[in-house]
């Protein structure tokens, strides 16, 4: 639990959803178990067979990834191998259900410990739109992360407005800052739901 913790008290601190932030680290270290050191466990193989395998949007990081080509082929030799055993099967993601379990102990920690976390929150911090769908209605919490991330959209819509005018061929000879290069990027992110850089700034 105290891992997770500072894994979130750092993620609140630099710009984006720190949840997406943190769900696409966790993505990260699920590939790199799965396919470097679990992918000849019986349960492991188990999970993923009876739920029919990956999602789309994770099968899809599976082929931009690559983790290892060798764990891939061995646990999509076993999917193909029993596809048509029973046509039936409801599609159940092992990732996604990781995944949302990862969010709501997330969530839990940010209601318990509000008060400590609060202060570390960054400039250009804010809860994407899939996240703050996630929050409790005429909650304190939500309230305080909606008035957060207002503040922080605005920082960044200012950024982009820099970042607009820049493009004007009078105003071509002044630098870009970083957090104005960034500021088209971030609002992608917002709307989109998901952590969209490979490195975050």
């Amino acid at each position: 639990m105290e891992r997770i913790f500072y894994e979130l008290k750092e993620a609140l601190s630099q710009p984006g959803c720190p949840l997406c932030s943190l769900e696409k680290d966790a993505e990260r270290r699920y590939f790199d178990t799965l396919f470097y050191e679990l992918v000849n466990d019986p349960a492991t193989r188990q999970k993923i067979l009876r739920g029919g395998g990956f999602c789309p949007t994770h099968t899809a990081l599976i082929f931009e990834e690559r983790n290892s080509i060798l764990g891939i082929a061995i646990i999509y030799w076993d999917l193909l191998g029993h596809y048509f055993d029973d046509e039936n099967i409801p599609l159940s993601c092992p990732l996604c259900q990781t995944l949302k379990e990862k969010e709501q102990h997330l969530l839990s920690i940010l209601q318990k410990r509000w008060t400590e976390l609060k202060p570390l929150w960054g400039e250009r911090t804010f809860f994407c739109t899939r996240h703050l769908q996630t929050l409790q209605n005429g909650d304190t919490l939500k309230e305080e992360i909606m008035a957060l991330t207002q503040k922080s959209l605005h920082t960044i819509q200012q950024h982009l407005s820099a970042l607009i005018e820049k493009f004007d061929y009078r105003k071509s000879h002044l630098p870009l800052q970083e957090k104005e290069t960034l500021s088209w990027q971030e609002a992608l992110e917002f709307f989109a739901g998901k952590t969209l850089k490979k490195e975050r700034k």
